[in-house]
């Protein structure tokens, strides 16, 4: 009999062990989740100021001046549905950050769930960086050759308050 009520003791001790650190993982993760909103969303607006940037160049300077590129509608399709992919992985992680719960039946596998969720996150963050990169550099590339051809054309004086 007492041997039973050790083993119910110590069982009580480990379980509440258990919560302990099922709660600190719960502070864990609801930190986390405030970070990586708030870092997700500077990430967002950066990505977005430099799209902008860019896209207003190409079409006030470049566009008007004859220059085109072939692919900008294809590469503003990939940039958008980047954008909306990485929009829909922030929602999947805030929903399984918020859902998480130490008396449910698999906390742990819920904690691998989230962390799964932000390595996804992560991954498509790079991708839509890269496929702003790739947008500015064939914007670059053809204001280059706007540039060369309009060196070689003929030298013209630059107006005082004209940036390039």
């Amino acid at each position: 009999e007492r041997a039973s009520v050790a083993a119910e003791r110590r069982a009580e001790k480990l379980s509440q062990a258990r919560l302990k650190v099922c709660k600190a993982r719960a502070r864990v993760i609801g930190n986390r989740l405030k970070s990586m909103h708030k870092r997700a969303t500077l990430i967002h607006k950066g990505h977005e100021k430099t799209y902008a940037k860019v896209d207003e160049f190409y079409n006030k300077r470049l566009v008007p001046n004859g220059y085109k590129l072939s692919n900008y509608e294809d590469l503003k399709l990939e940039i958008e549905a980047n954008k909306a992919n990485v929009q829909a992985l922030l929602d999947a992680a805030t929903k399984t950050g918020t859902d998480f719960d130490c008396s449910s039946e698999d906390p742990k596998g819920q904690v691998d769930a989230f962390k799964e969720d932000m390595k996804a996150l992560i991954d498509a963050n790079k991708t839509y960086k890269e496929s702003i990169h790739t947008f500015v550099k064939a914007v670059r590339n053809l204001a280059k050759t706007a540039r060369l051809d309009k060196l070689s054309v003929t030298p013209t004086p630059i107006e005082e308050g004209a940036t390039e």
